[in-house]
């Protein structure tokens, strides 16, 4: 593929799916000379009109009804009012939180093929397994969507352009909700510099969140990505694990942090007060000491960390605490050792170079178990949340459509901390 310095090549305008909840869902749209968006039902009625001040904005349709489907006419408007362009879309709102209606999502990281094998395999099959055969309620992508350290900082903009003009991904995005997170290769490979002084973060995180961050729902502060939401038997929170980051060879003591002092008092807030029965934290990264096998990139080097937030569910006895994360090029399933109850679903890669967890075990001295590992193809996983459990399948592609290579059902009653 080369470059992409011609970003006036993937100039099509563009409505997609960003996220959802019960009661509203956003859009995201995409148009370099559209300046009004308005919105339609199948019978014409006016559902809104908005300006458009960028190439990329979104806006939220809300007090809708929980999971049921919508349609509506999406016109793009020029300077006079006139359609410059026009589609129609269907979505769905979420299953309400506390419902007991079973909710489907997939989940996976690294979707997009280095650029050197761009042309042969673009994102690959399994963006449009998902959304035209599985068809889940929503769908979780794990940071990066791109590799913008590949081509060049120039070339970034474009990069996003190609990613969101991709026929897999507007399969993709124009059937579910997505929700998102950035990882390291949005801004550069292994990328763990200071938010505050670092151009390149500034720069290639504001690209991010015009293409895919405005998508999600409102962060849970201010001008932080984090953020949460929730649907059926589930809550959610997705984790910011690049931007508050201490240096990962710092000495691992109270100091040291992998969410930011903020984050870290947030999600143990939010696991405490959350009342649905299952609660999903959402890493980018590899949270098991097991990833050590592929990579140092994760959270094995933030140990006195990982033990604060996960001895605080121990303690407080919280059950149904599950993690899902991306990153490793490598599929895994993890039970952590020193808290039995926790079970970790890693995904990835979902179109990029597969690696393969090349250390020995006596190398690592995990005390976590491997219950599943994958490296030969690309992965992406999929969950149905009931009250009771969580129903986990991985999914493997090699040279034809994907297939489910492990299955396995998370009991709630497994992730009791201190059972009585």
């Amino acid at each position: 593929m080369g470059r992409l310095t011609d970003a006036t090549r993937y100039d099509g305008d563009l409505v997609q799916l960003g996220g959802a909840s019960a009661t509203s869902v956003t859009l995201w749209l995409f148009s370099p000379t559209a300046v009004a968006v308005r919105l339609r039902t199948r019978a014409l009625e006016l559902v809104k009109q908005a300006e458009l001040h960028s190439s990329t904005s979104v806006i939220t349709l809300p007090a809708l009804v929980p999971a049921t489907s919508y349609a509506w006419t999406v016109e793009l408007l020029a300077a006079n009012g006139t359609p410059i362009f026009s589609t129609d879309i269907r979505a769905s709102t979420l299953v309400a939180e506390g419902a007991t209606d079973a909710v489907h999502f997939a989940f996976g990281s690294c979707t997009m093929a280095l650029p050197v094998l761009y042309r042969v395999f673009g994102f690959g099959s399994n963006l449009d397994y998902i959304a035209q055969t599985l068809r889940p309620n929503f769908m979780l992508l794990l940071g990066d969507q791109v590799y913008a350290d590949v081509d060049g900082a120039f070339d970034t903009d474009a990069l996003y352009r190609k990613t969101v003009h991709d026929t897999s991904y507007q399969a993709l995005t124009t059937a579910l909700p997505i929700f998102s997170m950035y990882d390291d290769h949005e801004i550069e490979n292994n990328w763990n510099g200071d938010h505050a002084t670092d151009p390149l973060y500034a720069k290639r995180t504001s690209l991010y969140r015009a293409y895919f961050g405005q998508r999600n729902p409102p962060p849970v502060r201010p001008g932080e990505h984090y953020y949460s939401w929730a649907s059926g038997a589930a809550s959610f929170f997705m984790l910011d694990v690049r931007k508050h980051a201490s240096p990962k060879y710092a000495m691992d003591n109270g100091t040291k942090t992998k969410l930011g002092v903020v984050q870290k008092a947030d999600l143990i807030a939010w696991l405490s007060t959350t009342t649905t029965p299952f609660k999903i934290i959402v890493s980018p990264m590899v949270v098991s000491t097991l990833g050590t096998k592929s990579t140092d990139e994760g959270w094995a080097l933030y140990q006195h960390e990982y033990h604060e937030i996960f001895s605080h569910v121990h303690s407080a006895n919280i059950s149904g605490v599950v993690v899902l994360s991306g990153d490793l090029h490598w599929s895994g399933v993890f039970q952590h050792g020193e808290y039995p109850f926790l079970f970790e679903v890693g995904a990835s890669p979902i179109a990029a170079i597969p690696v393969a967890p090349w250390v020995p075990d006596w190398a690592i001295k995990s005390p976590d178990k491997l219950l599943f590992s994958s490296f030969t193809g690309t992965h992406f996983g999929h969950v149905c949340v009931t009250p009771l459990a969580l129903d986990v399948a991985l999914y493997r592609s090699r040279w034809g459509p994907p297939t489910t290579v492990f299955h396995r059902r998370i009991n709630l009653s497994e992730t009791v901390p201190r059972p009585d």
